[in-house]
């Protein structure tokens, strides 16, 4: 009976857990939509990212920002941009932003890179 107990309590909680990275309904914990920046109330996109995703401010090495697929800087790039810039933004680690981005190089303490989108894929 006391095993039995276990295994419904255990099942419960673990179909509880939700990831403090993941967004409304559970949404993809490496992009921030659109309605989720206007929905945060911040100043800027270094609030609304320290707001909804910390994880992406926490890295090993440097975390690099691009707009439109511009490099912008670092993280202090996101403290001038306004909310309303913002699409989306979306995290990628290391591999994954040198592959989309080859002249990001191959610095040996790159962290990720943030990627702030003005407009959806195929716009403008």
């Amino acid at each position: 009976m006391k095993a039995v107990l276990s295994v419904a309590v255990f099942v419960t909680l673990a179909g509880c857990v939700i990831s403090p990275e993941a967004g409304p309904s559970g949404s993809d914990p490496d992009l921030i939509t659109r309605e989720e920046v206007m929905g945060a109330g911040m100043t800027n996109l270094y609030e609304v990212v320290e707001r909804l995703r910390p994880r992406w401010l926490n890295t090993i090495g440097t975390t690099l920002v691009y707009l439109d697929d511009v490099s912008m800087g670092g993280l202090d790039a996101l403290r001038e941009m306004p909310p309303t810039t913002a699409y989306d933004l979306q995290w990628l680690a290391p591999l994954q932003a040198r592959q989309r981005i080859p002249s990001i190089g191959l610095e040996d303490d790159l962290g990720g890179v943030i990627f702030v989108r003005t407009r959806p894929d195929g716009d403008g």
